[in-house]
């Protein structure tokens, strides 16, 4: 790219820094850089400038918890799940014990915040009763969120009752063409999760390299949309060869370069209420894009064994913690800043005492 690229890019960014919304055409001229530009690169830098300052904090390490792994109907084409991929041929749920089991050795790993996830034809009494355990169990500062599919306005009540603190939604690409969602369904989710008080998360997945510009630069409109001003976070997740899915075979993946470009640029779009930019993937050339949220896992299976599952490798909290430490980013010990109030977050004394009380009760059960 020449000269003129590089000085477009700058005036974008200085847009940016002056509290300019980033249109459709400014996102088209950005996706269209090769990631491995010094545009891009002067990109993904001011992404990381922006996250830092409104993060002073550092990055969060959460936890993604399944509570089971089965074959699922909706039959989304990227998803691993999906019966039609055949992946999964048999049903693996995480009991109620173990599920409190994972949740609290995560958090007293040293995790941020719990979330749970499950398919979409999971019972959502089975999911409630699930969340309602680790809840009693969690230190009451430990943020929890919840990962669903599409709900009643009455379920998403129950999910603030129970004591999620957030709630993550994510927006598919394609939706309706390789999902059985009409693509107002997603929208629609999100705001009763919203009227039942409960700020939102979500991911613009899964980025195939088939997706065009065009494509990414509505659904990136769509995530600041999506997430408004809630405190929560957004993010942006790559269908991978992990997957399997047909999607992939025929299409491919997409490199680290262009998602590390794909989250500078989603950090740049979304609104700085919402502070924090995740990715479930721990994969180092994010933090240099501003990421600030990634991901330990587990999946069904026993706490004691540590099952290893063949889609998601289980990763440790230790490992997102050595992986923020070895690109020198610091990490937040103590309950997560995201989901809550921006006067909640401030630095002062009373947040202190609240971590000083989330790593003292922990030493107590432990």
């Amino acid at each position: 790219m020449g000269t003129f690229d590089l000085i477009r890019t700058r005036d974008l960014l200085q847009k940016t820094r002056e509290g300019g919304p980033v249109n459709r055409g400014d996102l088209l001229s950005l996706l269209a850089l090769p990631a491995e530009s010094t545009e891009s690169l002067t990109i993904m830098s001011e992404a990381r400038h922006v996250s830092e300052e409104l993060t002073p904090s550092g990055g969060e390490v959460h936890a993604l918890l399944f509570v089971n792994s089965w074959p699922c109907d909706a039959n989304c084409a990227c998803c691993p799940l999906a019966a039609q991929n055949g992946l999964v041929a048999t049903r693996s749920e995480i009991t109620e014990q173990d599920v409190v089991g994972w949740a609290h050795s995560l958090e007293a790993d040293g995790a941020a915040a719990i979330h749970l996830k499950c398919t979409c034809n999971y019972p959502m009494k089975d999911y409630l009763r699930r969340a309602e355990a680790v809840r009693d169990a969690l230190c009451p500062e430990t943020l929890m969120v919840a990962h669903v599919p599409r709900i009643t306005g009455t379920e998403a009540l129950d999910l603030a009752r129970v004591g999620f603190g957030g709630a993550c939604h994510s927006l598919r690409l394609r939706e309706g063409t390789d999902s059985v969602f009409p693509p107002d369904s997603r929208i629609q989710t999100v705001e009763k999760l919203r009227e039942a008080g409960l700020p939102i998360g979500t991911m613009l997945e899964p980025v195939g390299p088939e997706h065009t510009n065009e494509e990414l630069a509505d659904a990136i409109l769509a995530c600041a949309k999506f997430v408004g001003g809630s405190g929560g976070y957004a993010g942006v997740a790559r269908r991978t060869a992990l997957m399997g899915s047909a999607l992939t075979a025929k299409f491919g993946m997409i490199g680290e370069l262009r998602l590390a470009q794909l989250l500078a640029i989603t950090r740049l779009t979304i609104s700085p209420s919402v502070r924090g930019l995740c990715l479930e993937e721990p994969l180092e050339d994010a933090t240099f894009a501003g990421v600030n949220v990634l991901f330990a896992g587990a999946l069904p299976g026993s706490p004691k064994t540590k099952t290893e599952h063949p889609l998601w490798p289980n990763t440790t909290v230790h490992d997102i913690f050595s992986l923020y430490h070895g690109v020198n980013t610091t990490v937040w010990a103590g309950p997560s800043l995201l989901f809550r109030d921006k006067d909640e977050t401030t630095q002062n004394a009373s947040m202190e005492q609240t971590v000083a009380r989330f790593w003292a009760k922990r030493e107590t059960v432990e």
